[in-house]
């Protein structure tokens, strides 16, 4: 987890760095674009709004194979019979 934030993190001041080169590049001849320096701030900008998406992303993959395993298995099943709520048994599977 740590990992894929420390990506996103170096990839959020490349992306302000290089996007103005990348869409001049793209544009037709004699179009001309205009957009401000990048600076700092922009690069801290973009990577929090990237963090809650990838972060909530990642949240889900990393597990989406607890309840999985329980659904294969059955057992699952049994407890939301017997009364138990979906918030109580997705909660008792988070590490303490």
């Amino acid at each position: 987890m740590i990992a894929v934030f420390f990506i996103v993190g170096m990839l959020s001041p490349l992306t302000a760095k290089l996007m103005p080169e990348l869409l001049s590049s793209f544009l037709p001849e004699g179009m001309t674009l205009t957009i401000a320096e990048p600076t700092a701030l922009d690069a801290w900008i973009q990577f929090f709004k990237n963090t809650s998406q990838m972060g909530l992303i990642l949240i889900v993959i990393l597990f989406s194979g607890i309840l999985g395993t329980e659904l294969t298995r059955g057992t699952l099943i049994n407890m939301l019979t017997k009364g138990l709520s979906r918030h109580a048994v997705i909660l008792s599977k988070l590490p303490p």
